[in-house]
């Protein structure tokens, strides 16, 4: 790993070391502390990305890099809470790659240089007052229909969602609200996106 990357995993670590000493004293008390990073490195070469449309298209080998750390917990068998923070850059690449098919993400996430941002931080409460609904609010993860209908990305929407048992055959609702371009790259921020599943 080059000094960038020892630098943000260093940058990332330190800010969850603030966020656990900050923390209210209720949530050492949580059932659950779940604390936890990921990191992926991949080198990428594609020559052709536009299966030869383009002449002379020829992209040299470069890496693509992610770093995950997340915060998250239960205070109680009903009360739970996720934080996580991404970062996404690309090292070895002189200039910023617009190609969709060699830079998928294409600009759409907060920033690409690396620099860490908020993926998802969310509070979601169980059963709400003894009934079958979950109410989750904050900037959170959602996909229906295997990602067809609707999904994140996993970049995170900010909004409000209820899940809900049926009294019938075991079927459930889902009720949302979210603002999908809210702090994102390229994109209209005042779109509201709303629907019942």
């Amino acid at each position: 790993m080059g000094p960038g990357v020892c630098f943000i995993m260093t940058r990332m670590k330190k800010a969850a070391a603030l966020l656990i000493l900050f923390l209210p004293s209720s949530v050492f008390a949580a059932s659950v502390l779940d604390i936890g990073t990921d990191y992926r490195l991949r080198a990428i070469s594609i020559s052709k990305a536009d299966y030869g449309l383009t002449g002379n298209q020829i992209y040299p080998l470069y890496y693509s890099q992610r770093a995950l750390a997340h915060i998250g917990g239960r205070f109680s068998p009903n009360i739970e809470f996720m934080t996580q923070f991404q970062a996404i850059g690309v090292a070895g690449s002189s200039a910023s790659v617009s190609n969709v098919t060699v830079n998928p993400s294409q600009n759409r996430y907060p920033n690409t240089n690396f620099s860490p941002w908020i993926q998802t931080a969310y509070i979601k409460a169980n059963h709400l007052y003894d009934s079958p609904i979950d109410l989750t609010i904050g900037r959170q993860p959602i996909i229906l229909g295997d990602g067809l209908i609707l999904a994140d990305d996993a970049l995170g929407f900010t909004g409000l969602r209820m899940d809900s048992q049926l009294p019938w055959y075991d079927l459930r609702a889902n009720l949302f609200t979210f603002k999908p371009g809210q702090n994102l790259s390229n994109t209209n921020g005042g779109i509201d996106l709303s629907g019942i599943e």
